[in-house]
C-alpha cells in the first residue's frame, strides 16, 4: 500500500531553466539505470522473498526510489516549462530518451536469488 503526500520529499526549484539538461534528466528518470528501473527492480524483488524483514526493506527502498522519480520529474518540468520555441530547437529531439537506443528488459533481474540481484544492481549503478 502506498500513501501519497501532496508535497515532494525535498523542494525542487530551478532558477535557470535548461531544456538540454532536461533531456539528460530523462535518462535518469526512465533509462536503464534510472529511478523508475530502480523502483521496479526493488519492488519486484520484494515479491520473490519469503523473509518479511527483507521484503519490507526492499519495499522501503523501492518506495524511496519512487520519491526520487518524483523529484526528477519536477526538475524536468521546471527545466522545460518556460522554454521558448519548440523543444527541437532547444536541444530536445523527437526521441529524446536515448535517441531511439532502447534498453532491453532483460537487464532487470526478477529471479529468486536476492544476493545475485543486489550485486547486479550495484554493478548497473557503477558501485
Amino acid at each position: 500500500m502506498f500513501l501519497h503526500k501532496t508535497l515532494p520529499i525535498h523542494e525542487v526549484r530551478v532558477e535557470n531553466p535548461d531544456p538540454v539538461f532536461a533531456e539528460k534528466l530523462l535518462e535518469q528518470y526512465g533509462g536503464a539505470t534510472g529511478e523508475l528501473s530502480a523502483a521496479l527492480t526493488y519492488l519486484t524483488q520484494s515479491y520473490h522473498t519469503d523473509d518479511p524483514a527483507i521484503r519490507d526493506m526492499l519495499q522501503d527502498i523501492g518506495t524511496e526510489e519512487l520519491g526520487h522519480l518524483e523529484m526528477i520529474a519536477l526538475l524536468i518540468e521546471q527545466h522545460t516549462k518556460r522554454a521558448s520555441g519548440g523543444f527541437a530547437g532547444q536541444g530536445l529531439s523527437k526521441h529524446a530518451l536515448r535517441h531511439s537506443r532502447s534498453w532491453p528488459a532483460s537487464c532487470r533481474f526478477e529471479g529468486h536469488n536476492l544476493g545475485f540481484a543486489l550485486c547486479q544492481r550495484r554493478r548497473s549503478r557503477g558501485a
